[in-house]
């Protein structure tokens, strides 16, 4: 059907309609920038007082499958899905992802070994999980799929909220522990529960079909989801329009924790660890449960159609999974963690000016665990400037990073990217990143 087939292409393609993905890589070895202290609260800076001006950092990818790669260019000068082509680069789970995460106000400071920091940002992150067996469902029909029962269960996680972050860090000789406690605010969600969906298709006819289904879709503040329990009725999603203080700092209540370790081995060799962005937010405002379990059957089914309405994607999406799925709406509060997200890093300094130092990290999405590696190499020349190198294979994908920081008197200039090369030609990549930025420095 055709608001099917819609409904698989967004949770294919949203990450490419971003131009920024990554962990961080190359910031998590900028010493001497303040906001590698975001990615492992231990990670200290020689200045005393640092405040920083609003920045962004955006990001999006996918777990392996890049545009360029399954569109084409057909003979009417259309750019057009290749099936064959996006089936075959699928795994068995596939992952898209995107985040941006505006950063109002940074502020540290403190003495000697110890320091004090204080910080806000509005954070937005998407992350899909979809099954091979969904696309292939989707875009090649069902008819080679005669008597078999079919995985389509897909997983989606929609967060934006405000998180206020307090915390410190105190030098213990060789040792220096840093901790975050966050408020967090929810501005709006959308996710999914229990994720448990599979189509079976009578060997008799292709068009009558099976599913069984535990599943639910929630919808909380500023993201709404209506009419979804209303079969062959209109089903609309929507972000609704809300005060900018809620905006801001959202009215969903959670709290979240940042924990790290910096251990100097020696003069030259440090050790470091962090586990960051444990938490949880109760959504109970504007909250919208959608809820389906049994087993359903659905007759006249065309999987395949073409897709002529990107505009109305949201609004179309439901009125099939409504048919099929047969929810039954409720209002009941439900709560959803924060993307956590894990750092152990070793860097040795050499020649008083040069580093080089390896990392690995892993992202946690929709109960699954992603892991990567990088190796960073750098130099610092005086107080003034410093650049990096970082080498990083994640998803499927190995990547050049570039990063460097400028520092004219008390103004500090960052700028860092895990794939230098899909800055400028995303569509050729899976993973892209880039992080923008400036402080104040005063010693």
């Amino acid at each position: 059907m055709k608001n099917l087939n819609q409904y698989i292409v967004l949770l294919l393609f949203v990450g490419f309609s971003q131009n920024l993905i990554g962990q961080d890589l190359g910031l998590y070895f900028m010493n001497n920038v303040w906001q590698s202290n975001k990615l492992n609260p231990s990670s200290l800076t020689e200045q005393k007082f640092i405040f920083s001006f609003p920045s962004i950092t955006a990001s999006a990818g996918t777990s392996g499958i890049n545009y360029n790669k399954i569109v084409t260019t057909n003979a009417e000068g259309l750019k057009v899905i290749n099936a064959d082509d996006l089936i075959n680069q699928l795994e068995d789970q596939n992952h898209v992802w995107t985040s941006l995460d505006v950063e109002t106000f940074n502020l540290a400071f403190g003495i000697k070994d110890l320091r004090f920091f204080v910080s806000h940002a509005v954070r937005s992150n998407l992350m899909a999980t979809f099954p091979k067996d969904l696309a292939e469902f989707a875009l090649q029909g069902n008819g080679q799929f005669l008597g078999e029962e079919l995985n389509i269960a897909p997983r989606l996680r929609l967060n934006a909220y405000s998180e206020l972050a307090i915390g410190g860090a105190i030098k213990l000789s060789k040792v220096t522990l840093g901790a975050k406690i966050k408020l967090l605010g929810g501005i709006g969600n959308v996710s999914t529960k229990y994720n448990r969906a599979s189509i079976h298709t009578d060997d008799a006819g292709i068009y009558d079909l099976t599913l069984t289904s535990e599943y639910e879709i929630n919808a909380a503040g500023a993201a709404s989801f209506e009419g979804l329990d209303s079969p062959g009725g209109s089903t609309v999603f929507e972000i609704l329009d809300s005060p900018f203080g809620q905006l801001l700092f959202g009215n969903n209540t959670g709290i979240g924790l940042d924990l790290g370790a910096t251990f100097e081995v020696n003069d030259n060799l440090t050790l470091s660890a962090s586990m960051i962005d444990m938490g949880t937010i109760g959504w109970n405002k504007n909250v919208q449960n959608y809820k389906s379990k049994g087993t359903y059957v659905f007759n006249g089914f065309d999987a395949i159609d073409v897709i002529d309405d990107a505009d109305g994607l949201f609004n179309q999406v439901g009125d099939t999974l409504s048919d099929i799925f047969s929810f039954q709406s409720t209002n009941n509060k439900y709560s959803t963690s924060t993307p956590m997200r894990t750092y152990l890093g070793a860097q040795y300094k050499f020649a008083k000016i040069g580093r080089v130092g390896a990392l690995l990290h892993t992202r946690h999405i929709n109960g699954q665990t992603l892991s990567g590696i990088a190796i960073n190499g750098g130099i610092e020349l005086g107080k003034i400037l410093s650049v990096g190198v970082v080498v990083s294979h994640a998803y499927s994908s190995t990547n050049l990073g570039l990063n460097g920081a400028l520092k004219l008197g008390p103004v500090q200039l960052f700028a860092s990217s895990d794939n230098i090369l899909a800055v400028t030609n995303p569509t050729n990549h899976n993973l892209v990143h880039a992080r923008l930025g400036m402080n104040l420095v005063f010693k």
